[in-house]
């Protein structure tokens, strides 16, 4: 069960090559269970509607073209999921850099139509530069996206493998559900990589849930009201600049050749100057 995609069913089906006369699927699941709740015990976690989207990157990668060079590389596969509807969210992306996290955090609020109290995301290093149960360090970038989206950012407790099952399960549900129905000797560019992708995931959201007769879709219908609606302009990437403000009152920012001025109680500080192609903004440091 180890293996990466491996199911209970698949197991069974390899069980009645060897015991033919063994139990049939209903009995070996009910069996299965009652050993794994003993070996594996788990804690149930009510999820509140609107409450928190959780994010990671997928283990295993994609390969795709790159239709610029024509090498074929490995994409890094995004995840997102609300914990309660669980409508799911999956992109491909060039990599797990800062500006392609967000972008995957921004994308699977744009598809989810709205945004929830709070982010949780594994202690990537694209999401949290210093580790802490008490107060995390978040990557500056990724602290000004959720000021823009007006949204918590929770990062998982390190060794409390409960902070994260649910993103952790909907990563393997891709690999059955995705992975496995993508063409396996056809590498595509990144788009149709994506449109694949995307296609599957429609089919998986569009599926009963097991035990209920509502889809994911369904259930994220019923949350959507409960999110806040989304600023009408996407996040900037900023770039940060340390620089000490000069005499007059003013800081220089090189890419556009261009002073700015600041409060005089600040003349002769470091300052933290944000800045993207739009705006700039500062911060005492």
């Amino acid at each position: 069960m180890r293996r990466r995609g491996m199911t209970v069913s698949r197991q069974h089906v390899e069980y009645k090559t060897l015991y033919p006369d063994g139990y049939g699927l209903t009995a070996f699941f009910q069996y299965y269970n009652q050993w794994s709740k003993k070996v594996n015990p788990t804690m149930h976690i009510e999820h509140k509607v609107g409450d928190k989207m959780y994010v990671d990157f997928a283990g295993a990668t994609l390969g795709y073209v790159d239709t610029n060079t024509g090498e074929i590389k490995n994409a890094q596969v995004f995840v997102a999921i609300p914990g309660w509807s669980q409508y799911a969210y999956v992109q491909a992306m060039e990599s797990q850099t800062v500006e392609e996290f967000i972008l995957g955090c921004e994308n699977a609020l744009r598809y989810f139509q709205g945004v929830p109290l709070a982010i949780v995301p594994d202690n990537l290093k694209s999401a949290v530069i210093k580790a802490s149960s008490h107060e995390p360090v978040l990557n500056e970038n990724f602290k000004a996206f959720a000021g823009h989206y007006q949204v918590a950012i929770l990062p998982a407790r390190s060794r409390k493998p409960q902070d994260k099952a649910l993103v952790e399960n909907m990563v393997k549900l891709s690999y059955q559900q995705i992975y496995t129905n993508l063409p396996e000797k056809q590498i595509l560019p990144l788009i149709e990589l994506n449109k694949q992708i995307g296609d599957h995931l429609a089919v998986f959201n569009d599926a009963p849930l097991t035990g209920k007769e509502c889809s994911r879709k369904d259930q994220w219908a019923m949350e959507l009201s409960a999110l806040h609606g989304l600023p009408e302009t996407n996040y900037e990437m900023r770039k940060i600049k340390l620089v000490t403000v000069m005499k007059n009152g003013h800081v220089y920012l090189g890419e556009d050749q261009h002073y700015y001025s600041v409060p005089y109680e600040l003349i002769g500080k470091k300052i933290k100057m944000h800045y993207t192609r739009s705006q700039a903004c500062r911060r005492a440091h």
